[in-house]
């Protein structure tokens, strides 16, 4: 049985109130799905993580929930995502990551990521964004 906007809604609003957000990098949209695709699929809301380091956002989120990042190659990016089960449904936090630092994560992960999705433990997102900071200590900002 498919759940209404509402009830998509208020699940998502009650897991929400339960995440200690102010210790958490922001949130950037929520978007509640009333989309035929997204629901048929269980994808109750998908929320983009905020402004701030996109490697760092997700390695915090990702340890905070105890998972991985699955990470699948788009044109020029690569799309992140942490699947949150809540209720019946999947809540998809989510990020692009872009430039230097798909570089740095690749170059950490030891290979490019080109072809299907690839789970990524909290631990070498970490690992990449303090590569990134040294590399950025060593040339500047515009290196990124």
């Amino acid at each position: 049985m498919m759940t209404t906007l509402s009830a998509r809604t208020a699940d998502v609003a009650a897991w929400l109130a339960t995440q200690p957000l102010d210790e958490l990098p922001p949130l950037a949209n929520i978007r509640i799905s009333s989309d035929w695709a997204a629901v048929a699929k269980n994808v109750a809301a998908e929320v983009q993580l905020g402004a701030g380091s996109d490697l760092i956002a997700l390695a915090k989120w990702a340890e905070h929930l105890g998972t991985t990042v699955t990470v699948h190659p788009r044109n020029g990016y690569l799309n992140a995502a942490i699947v949150v089960p809540i209720g019946d449904h999947k809540l998809v936090l989510w990020n692009h990551i872009e430039g230097r630092s798909r570089t740095v994560l690749e170059h950490r992960r030891g290979a490019p990521i080109t072809l299907g999705s690839v789970e990524i433990p909290p631990s070498v997102l970490w690992q990449a964004a303090r590569l990134l900071e040294e590399t950025e200590d060593v040339y500047g900002e515009e290196w990124r």
